[in-house]
């Protein structure tokens, strides 16, 4: 029976749309990391040119034409085999994607002449491709398919049955087909299911491809929030106003905070206003030269209103376009390593019993007071300072009792004094203390007064009575000195000096530089 339908048409139809298939894919492939898609376009394309050869037919030889043409169609479905077994991650044989071709090739040239047989042989490899194809993606998702599987397999199936209804029909006489452009029913189906058959294969590649990427995308958010929920340290984002856009849920590990409730506030409410200065420096130079930051070290305030030391290193944020929409950071929380350094610098800068600055601190601040005083043009004055009558406390009475005498008579000097002066404690019953812009040498003489009086005030330590007394050197730069070495000498001699006038007494240096 013949049907209006032009196969010729058909031809042509399928060799058009096999060519925009091709684009199609190739496009997809340069822009999708899916495995599979270059070889499923050069599919598209080599069976755009087979369709192509065919329509040739008369105007040059059939061996070129169809035998060609047949062996280009069998080409197509190895690679569309191929494609699948990439895009599945499955491994194949490539004697099984291959050896079809070879089948085809050897058959068309043995069979040139022989119209219904070349019709049987195509039949019998396409569908044996075809089957291969249909097994493979049914051992993908033995569970549960996608969507673009089930659209697969649908057209792979109905593939099969007409291949079967070809091969059987022109094997038992009945397809009635003795030409290529006859349009009988079989014929007609061949090349229909032919054409709907690739629009099928493209749009379930095409689904499937979608189906991969957002399985991937959904795998890599939860790989992404598994990372960030699990972390030790803070992840968070900032828009260009430096306002909270994302804070991830340890900040309630760490500070007791809950992220949401500081989402679209700037980041200066968490922040200690004395780092606030170089957090705002740390953030605009991020900003401004749209490179990463790191290493800023600053505190923040937790739930119960104390604070903790925090280090962050921060990258910009863009969007698609390349422009800078803010910055995203890690904050690791460095408390412990903050207070492990202070302590060390304690030991290294402090009496440990007294808690005042040691040598190694008094003189770095001594230094840092004649830089300035030279700065101002003003005085700085030294003192010696002695205890009287200590010794024998701690002979009488043990080294815990003169221990807490010590305590409470460097609390009281302390208390004399300015919070720019400075006191420390060098070794024994000796103390160090410099003032600052000092007026005169009588404004040093009558601080030194307030230490004496202080200093000689009973004490009561242990249910002891105790009474001690002090001596004190004075020396002033410029005055007495400009050097640090002798200005320290002058001071060290009126301490005895004043030690050897009776004790609890105040001398000042009678010494200058010539």
């Amino acid at each position: 029976m013949n049907l209006p339908i032009d196969i010729v048409t058909l031809v042509l139809v399928t060799a058009v749309i096999s060519a925009a298939l091709a684009i199609t894919l190739f496009i997809l492939a340069d822009r999708s990391r899916s495995d599979g898609l270059p070889l499923w376009s050069l599919a598209m394309g080599l069976q755009a040119v087979a369709y192509g050869l065919l329509l040739t037919r008369g105007s040059i030889s059939d061996w070129f034409s169809v035998v060609v043409a047949n062996i280009l169609l069998a080409t197509t479905s190895a690679l569309v085999l191929k494609a699948l077994a990439q895009f599945f991650r499955q491994a194949i044989s490539p004697w099984l994607i291959w050896s079809p071709v070879l089948a085809m090739t050897l058959g068309m040239l043995w069979l040139a002449d022989h119209f219904q047989a070349r019709v049987m042989l195509h039949a019998a490899i396409i569908g044996l491709q075809t089957f291969m194809m249909l097994i493979l993606v049914m051992r993908h998702s033995p569970g549960a398919p996608g969507r673009g599987q089930y659209i697969l397999m649908g057209a792979l199936v109905a593939v099969l049955v007409l291949l079967s209804a070809r091969f059987i029909g022109t094997a038992i006489g009945e397809s009635a087909m003795d030409r290529l452009f006859e349009s009988t029913l079989l014929q007609t189906a061949t090349f229909l299911m032919a054409m709907l058959f690739h629009l099928l294969l493209v749009f379930g590649v095409i689904v499937m491809t979608r189906d991969q990427i957002d399985r991937e995308l959904r795998a890599s958010e939860q790989r992404f929030r598994t990372l960030v929920e699990d972390a030790n340290d803070v992840i968070y984002t900032l828009d260009l106003d430096g306002a909270f856009e994302y804070l991830s849920p340890n900040l309630y590990e760490s500070l007791g905070h809950v992220p949401e409730d500081f989402f679209g506030q700037h980041f200066s409410t968490l922040v200690h206003p004395d780092d606030l200065p170089r957090c705002e420096a740390f953030v605009q130079r991020l900003l401004s030269s749209r490179s990463k930051q790191r290493g800023l070290e600053y505190r923040v305030h937790d739930h119960q209103g104390g604070w903790r030391w925090q280090s962050t290193n921060a990258s910009p944020l863009f969007d698609a376009n390349g422009s800078l929409v803010g910055m995203i950071g890690i904050a690791h929380d460095i408390s412990e390593r903050k207070r492990i350094e202070e302590q060390t610098y304690r030991l290294a800068h402090y009496d440990a019993l007294t808690d005042l600055p040691n040598r190694r601190l008094f003189f770095e601040h001594l230094h840092q007071a004649i830089r300035e005083a030279e700065r101002k043009h003003s005085q700085v004055a030294v003192m010696f300072l002695d205890l009287d009558r200590f010794k024998p406390i701690n002979d009488h009475h043990g080294h815990a009792v003169g221990d807490r005498v010590l305590q409470l008579i460097a609390q009281r000097l302390r208390a004399c004094l300015r919070d720019a002066d400075t006191i420390g404690r060098i070794g024994g019953d000796e103390f160090l203390i410099l003032l600052t812009d000092v007026g005169s040498a009588h404004d040093a003489c009558v601080v030194a007064n307030k230490l004496v009086h202080a200093a000689q005030t009973p004490l009561e330590v242990a249910e002891l009575a105790l009474q001690v007394s002090c001596s004190i050197g004075i020396a002033l730069y410029p005055m007495h000195s400009r050097d640090i070495t002798v200005l320290m000498r002058y001071a060290d001699e009126a301490l005895y000096a004043a030690k050897r006038a009776g004790r609890n007494q105040i001398c000042l240096s009678n010494r200058a530089d010539t």
